[in-house]
């Protein structure tokens, strides 16, 4: 009995470890080895749906800002300086949905005298 809990348990945990979806929107035809600055594009941080305010905060943006730049300047990209005109606007979208999804397995109420 301890055993199918503790079987059933890591079923369940195991079921949580789904991966996040990430989309990325660029053209592959164009050669971003020449790019060398960036800035944001204002608003920086879209939300959808926007009216929630548990994704719509200010500390959510901070990190998004953050962790966007940090990954543009281990590429190589620097943050452009205020009035000079940069390479690239970016801009990131918060997008969350709600999804379910039913798996039915019949076994069937067989009878087998």
């Amino acid at each position: 009995m301890f055993r199918r809990i503790v079987l059933l348990t890591c079923a369940v945990l195991l079921t949580a470890c789904q991966s996040n979806s990430i989309n990325r929107d660029f053209d592959a035809q164009r050669d971003f080895g020449g790019y060398r600055s960036w800035s944001w594009k204002e608003p920086a941080v879209q939300y959808q749906p926007d009216n929630d305010p548990r994704l719509k905060s200010d500390l959510t943006e901070q990190r998004l800002r953050q962790s966007i730049g940090e990954q543009l300047d281990q590429r190589g990209l620097r943050m452009a300086t205020a009035g000079a005109r940069p390479d690239l606007k970016v801009q990131a979208w918060l997008i969350v949905e709600n999804r379910q999804q039913t798996v039915s397995t019949n076994y069937g109420g067989g009878w087998n005298p």
